[in-house]
């Protein structure tokens, strides 16, 4: 190995934000909000599941950075802000609560045996930001966990 003496300029090769790559179980798009299936161990585009019993076993692993289909690999961001349509009354829609898959693009209040997304840290008239890195748990049994 050679130590730099100069600056790398245009080599310089670099990854940013924690990205992590999956199979993905049937057609995710570029955006979708994406789950790890625990038990096939693939990854599909999130859909709104009422999973009391926790049998679907799916787990919110971040955002789709580009399409993928079925048995394709699909890259997914795991950090920061993502900003999603809101879907539902206002009364859960405020900062520090947290927010539930609805479907890809859209969330919803927690309510129990939802898959939670992360906590809203902005509010706007129809969209909210959440915090993919603050989820406190993997399926909602209230609003604040």
């Amino acid at each position: 190995m050679t130590a730099l003496s100069a600056n790398m300029g245009s080599l310089l090769r670099a990854k940013f934000g924690n990205i992590q790559a999956y199979v993905a179980g049937g057609t995710i798009w570029r955006g979708s909000v994406v789950v790890l299936n625990l038990v096939d161990g693939l990854a599909y585009a999130a859909t709104d599941t009422a999973d009391d019993a926790d049998t679907t076993r799916l787990l919110v692993v971040g955002w789709a950075q580009e399409k993928a289909v079925v048995g394709g690999d699909i890259r997914v961001r795991q950090d920061g802000k993502l900003e999603r349509i809101w879907q539902g009354s206002s009364t859960g829609k405020k900062p520090g609560r947290l927010a539930c898959v609805y479907d890809d693009a859209t969330v919803q209040a927690a309510s129990a045996g939802k898959i939670v997304v992360g906590r809203i840290t902005e509010v706007g008239t129809t969209k909210v930001y959440v915090d993919l890195e603050d989820c406190p748990v993997r399926v909602a049994t209230g609003s604040y966990d």
